[in-house]
């Protein structure tokens, strides 16, 4: 009786360790970007903890669900010896950003603590702006409003380093190709008391490359 558990016992062993490897995989991945750079259409610039991201693993291939965002202000440099002169164009204003998007990645190749990865995203963004510019010889004062909206895919490739249980750093490099539909209202005011109201629609097709995310990672 004894030898039949030990047979049972070394023969089940395998299917044990690979139902505790198999509970130990992590599934699920939560991350917040913490810089972001390049020419990206959308979300341009230096970024600091500009979006989240959402992974679920499928094997082969893992679920992305993510958002960024952005916020700027923008205003002439009164220190700025240019914008003292009489005939200078001043200027302030502001614009917002939202992006989402979904996607799928494969990984490529890993090894011990590193992993390379390849994937795409398909996104859709909407940017929002207000300028208001005043100044030049004629005395011009003008604002513009202008919203963007831009659907797209982006082409990406990783890596993942491990930090710690649990924690990651990923890098990935990703190319934009996208195609933005522009809605533009301008106002103008010229002394002495003429408006002139100004709305228009653009469209266009555009490819960028160049754009890098840094992003710490939580798998769980």
């Amino acid at each position: 009786m004894k030898s039949l558990i030990l047979v049972l016992l070394i023969l089940t062993s395998p299917l044990i360790i690979k139902g505790q490897e198999i509970a130990k995989e992590k599934k699920w991945t939560i991350g917040i970007n913490t810089l972001s750079f390049g020419n990206n259409n959308e979300i341009a610039g230096l970024k600091i903890g500009n979006g989240v991201i959402l992974k679920r693993k499928l094997n082969p291939f893992t679920l992305r669900l993510g958002v960024e965002y952005a916020f700027d202000s923008y205003f002439s440099d009164p220190n700025d010896p240019e914008t003292r002169k009489p005939d200078a164009l001043n200027f302030q204003g502001n614009s917002n950003q939202f992006l989402l998007k979904i996607g799928v990645e494969k990984s490529l190749y890993s090894y011990k603590f590193a992993s390379a990865y390849a994937g795409i995203d398909l996104y859709g963004s909407r940017k929002y702006s207000n300028l208001d510019m005043n100044g030049g010889i004629a005395g011009i004062s003008q604002n513009e409003k202008r919203t963007t909206n831009t659907f797209g895919a982006l082409p990406l490739v990783g890596l993942e380093f491990k930090l710690a249980e649990n924690f990651y750093l990923n890098s990935e490099f990703r190319f934009d190709i996208s195609k933005s539909y522009i809605s533009i209202d301008v106002t103008h005011y010229r002394p002495p008391i003429i408006f002139d109201d100004w709305e228009g629609n653009e469209s266009n097709a555009s490819f960028s490359s160049g754009f890098a995310i840094i992003s710490l990672n939580y798998k769980f």
